[in-house]
């Protein structure tokens, strides 16, 4: 048991792919302050024909914290995703429309990015 006033400290692994067998870049982005602003990491490859890279690994998030998660393409424009190992490949975009968690456990979260013959949809 933690003491009063005490917090746990947690991670998240985010993963990413695309359904193609084509390489593509993206720049994945995250905010803990409800978008105000985005920390956007460099250009890096997604997983391609299903299969999961790691993006980053986000440490020491408090419970409690709101965590959104975007992609964007290598310009930098917004990006269409779905979320879940195996999900959807639509239904968030980029930073104008993230997918938004509640930290209370360290734990991966997979982003299945929407692309056609390797270049990233944008939205």
């Amino acid at each position: 048991m933690l003491p009063q006033g005490s917090s746990s400290i947690y991670s998240i692994t985010v993963q990413w792919r695309i359904a193609s067998n084509n390489i593509a870049s993206g720049k994945f982005a995250y905010s803990t302050n409800g978008g105000s602003t985005w920390n956007v990491q460099g250009t890096s490859n997604l997983g391609s024909n299903g299969a999961y890279n790691t993006a980053l690994t986000i440490n020491g998030l408090s419970s409690g914290t709101s965590l959104s998660l975007a992609v964007l393409n290598a310009s930098s424009a917004n990006v269409t995703f779905g979320t879940g190992n195996g999900g959807t490949y639509s239904g968030y975009c980029g930073e104008g429309a993230p997918y938004t968690i509640i930290v209370n456990s360290s734990t991966t979260q997979y982003l299945n990015v929407a692309d056609s013959s390797g270049v990233l949809t944008t939205c």
